[in-house]
This record gives C-alpha cells, sequence and structure tokens, in this order.
C-alpha cells in the first residue's frame, strides 16, 4: 500500500505527490480492466454452466454449488470497488 492512501484506500492523504496520485490512478484503470475482462469470462462461465445444468449433468449439484460460489465472490469483489 502506498503511504498515500488510508487504509480503506479510499482517500488520498494531502501529502502525496502528483507521481504518487497517477500511479494510484494507473493502478485503479489497471484493476477496472481485469475487472471487465474477469466479468466476460464469468458471462461465459454462467453460459456454460446453465447449459451443462439444462442438460441434467450428472454433476450438476457440484456446478450448481460451483456457479454459486463463484457469482458470489465476484458480487463481494463488486461491492468493495
Amino acid at each position: 500500500m502506498s503511504s498515500c492512501t488510508t487504509i480503506t484506500g479510499t482517500e488520498i492523504s494531502p501529502t502525496c505527490s502528483v507521481e504518487e496520485v497517477n500511479n494510484q490512478l494507473k493502478k485503479h484503470e489497471a484493476f477496472e480492466k481485469l475487472l471487465a475482462t474477469q466479468e466476460e469470462k464469468l458471462t461465459t462461465l454462467n453460459n456454460h454452466g446453465d447449459k451443462l445444468l439444462q442438460q441434467n449433468h450428472v454433476e450438476s449439484q457440484c456446478i450448481a454449488d460451483e456457479l454459486q460460489e463463484i457469482n458470489a465472490r465476484r458480487k463481494k469483489v463488486s461491492a468493495r470497488h
């Protein structure tokens, strides 16, 4: 964690340099890009999982449980962001 941000990472100290703020902004933009990429992968995973569930796959319960867990974790990440 940079000395510029608070523990929660939501505020920037008034003593930060422009360079430090720009670095934090770049990190945030990279994180947003990663989230967008993962969103596409999550959509594909959910679509594939739903198809398997509709076909009554032998591991349907396991698939449903995993999808639920993955989507819950994603929701937690999105809520923090």
